[in-house]
């Protein structure tokens, strides 16, 4: 497992410090532990005692294929080829069981490193990453009524856009990025495409010709029934983005493309025919062989607002993905983009760092 002290790690670090952090922060230990298949051990969302137990498998027995058996020689043929076989598995499972051990004792390092020194105290008495994450949970875990209030409040401030210019980054980013969580919880105000047609409209005011537009092209498609095909909101943002940048980068202090703000269009919506004009990319094939984004991958992104609990891929997909995560340089690209995607908050505290990108 990456830990704190490996310099090979891609570093997105979110320190968890008040309840804004809780969501991110924990998307992040969620996403490494996940790589390890340990998130089930240590889910803080479950029961204790429903949680499944990490042991180690029993090493197969000769008795258990003849009474009395000591020796290899006491067994049939076909009892012998059977017995040599569930060695080799247990040996996979005991290696595999020695690596998960490892990274949960990492994890603990994990935890602790990327906690504010003020909130040591909650996790010092508990020595398990699972009875960790439950006290700090207990305590700055924002609950569902506070949250979606708060979700609420901050979309619908986002509908006044900033008057200094040095702002206009963070506020368009924070467009993708409260909207998300907002989906995540089922908020009203971000449901369906009304995300869209409160930035058109806020955008307005930027460049009304523009925002019109792109708002009368949505009414079309909802009169005709084809609301699939209206573009996502990344879409329209990476859109501004790029508009503003050419247009007004001095009053807006966009002098960044959208591609380095990390918002492009995530959903392989079409650019209504404009291609790759603007600077706006393409949407590429990802590794599990859709055309999406790394951070739209609900094999990759556990914590994308759209993933089902219980989420499975296909047998396909998913050993699509395991091989291509063999490539320490894939392994890199993903870890990079899930954290930007992480990191994309209000909150100025990010110095999280990702995990080293060990197959699903």
């Amino acid at each position: 497992m990456a830990t704190e002290s490996d310099p090979a790690v891609t570093q997105v670090t979110v320190v968890l410090n008040t309840p804004d952090d809780w969501f991110t922060w924990l998307f992040i230990r969620q996403n490494v532990a996940n790589r390890h298949g340990l998130w089930q051990y240590i889910n803080p969302d479950v029961a204790k005692e429903t949680l499944p137990e990490l042991t180690e498998a029993a090493e197969p027995q000769l008795i258990d294929y003849q009474a009395g058996a000591v020796r290899l020689s006491d067994l049939t043929a076909d009892d012998r080829e059977s017995y040599r076989w569930e060695c080799d598995r247990w040996e996979r499972r005991r290696s595999e069981y020695r690596t998960q051990t490892k990274a949960m004792a990492d994890l603990n390092t994990d935890i602790s490193k990327t906690i504010a020194v003020r909130h040591i105290h909650l996790i010092k008495d508990h020595e398990s990453p699972y009875d960790q994450l439950v006290a700090l949970k207990n305590f700055l875990c924002p609950t569902d009524s506070t949250r979606r209030r708060e979700l609420a409040n901050k979309y619908n401030a986002l509908k006044v856009a900033p008057q200094a210019a040095k702002k206009f980054e963070q506020w368009l980013s924070d467009w993708t990025y409260i909207t998300a969580q907002g989906k995540s919880i089922k908020l009203p105000e971000t449901e369906g495409n009304r995300p869209q047609e409160d930035f058109l409209i806020t955008c307005k005011a930027l460049d009304q010709v523009y925002a019109k537009s792109c708002l009368r092209e949505i009414f079309k498609h909802e009169a005709q029934g084809t609301t699939t095909k209206i573009s996502s909101l990344e879409t329209y943002v990476a859109e501004m983005i790029t508009y503003l940048r050419r247009t007004k980068p001095h009053s807006t202090g966009l002098a960044v493309s959208a591609a380095e703000l990390g918002i492009a269009n995530s959903t392989g919506h079409q650019q209504r025919g404009r291609g790759n004009r603007d600077g706006v990319r393409q949407t590429p094939t990802c590794i599990c062989g859709k055309k999406h984004w790394y951070t739209d991958c609900l094999i990759l992104n556990t914590r994308h607002p759209q993933r089902p609990n219980g989420y499975q891929p296909t047998a396909d997909e998913a050993r699509k993905v395991q091989e291509a995560l063999k490539d320490p340089k894939v392994n890199t690209r993903i870890n990079t983009a899930l954290g930007r995607w992480a990191a994309r908050q209000p909150q100025s505290a990010r110095k999280l760092r990702m995990d080293d990108g060990k197959p699903l």
